[in-house]
Order: structure tokens, then sequence, then C-alpha cells
């Protein structure tokens, strides 16, 4: 029988490049339902990340991304920020990494989500923090 402690817990993942990915691929190894959301043009930046690649994919998102499902949606798009929201009403966990400040912007914010759904734990992934300087600054774990 698997080790699966996380088993019936859903988890939105709007999240890119290492920090937030493998956050929710942790998640995921846990027993999580995890649905990742990319943009439709060119998905999750670490998608591009190589060489090495394997069968044209980078390794390294491959490891990020393990036991998720994906599901392209432009945020941008009122459909796509539709199709977000429906998926949040029923998560668990929601989890971004998006740039400082752009969540709320495109009306994915903490207090947005948590009237849908008072039950989500919402997670933010960033570079510096919430607190202190450079908070609004924006920041790539890769460069980190």
């Amino acid at each position: 029988m698997a080790f699966a402690p996380l088993a019936g817990i859903r988890v939105l993942d709007v999240t890119t490049s290492i920090a937030g990915p493998y956050c929710a691929q942790t998640l995921a190894a846990l027993g999580a339902d995890d649905v990742k959301a990319e943009r439709p043009d060119t998905g999750d930046d670490a998608r591009a990340w190589g060489p090495p690649f394997w069968d044209g994919e980078s390794p390294m998102f491959l490891s990020a991304n393990a036991g998720k499902r994906s599901l392209a949606v432009s945020l941008r798009e009122p459909r796509g920020r539709e199709v977000v929201l429906r998926l949040a009403e029923r998560a668990d966990v929601f989890l971004q990494s998006l740039r400082p400040g752009l969540a709320e912007r495109l009306g994915l914010g903490a207090d947005v989500l948590r009237e849908l759904n008072p039950r989500l734990v919402y997670c933010s992934v960033g570079a510096y923090g919430h607190v202190g300087r450079l908070r609004d600054e924006p920041g790539y774990d890769a460069l980190m």
C-alpha cells in the first residue's frame, strides 16, 4: 500500500520555475491531487531549461512537476481566470508564485479566493518574503 497522507487534498498550483513547483511536487508526492495552471503559449518557464533535454523536455521541469496534472490557461483572460476561480472553490490549497502584487491585480489574491472558499490555504512563494524593503521586488529563484 502506498504512503499517501495527503490523499484527498486538492492543490491548485499557479507556480513557475523551481521553488513553487518543488513545493507543490512535494505535496503531490505525499498524495495530494495537484492541478498545475500554466500559460498557454510557453507553459512554465522551466520547460525550456536545458540542456540536457529528455525527449524534448527539461529534466528540471519534469522532476519539479512530477505527479501533477497540467492545464493551459491564461490568467489575463476572463475565461482563464474563471476556470481558476472555479478550481479554487473546490481546492484545499492554492499555491502561487506570481510577481508581487500580480495575483491581486488579476483577481486571484488571498482575500478574493478565501471569500470564495473560506477553508482554502493560500500560499504565496516569493523571492524576498512579505515584509522588508525588497518585498515588492520580483525575484527569480534560478538566479538567486
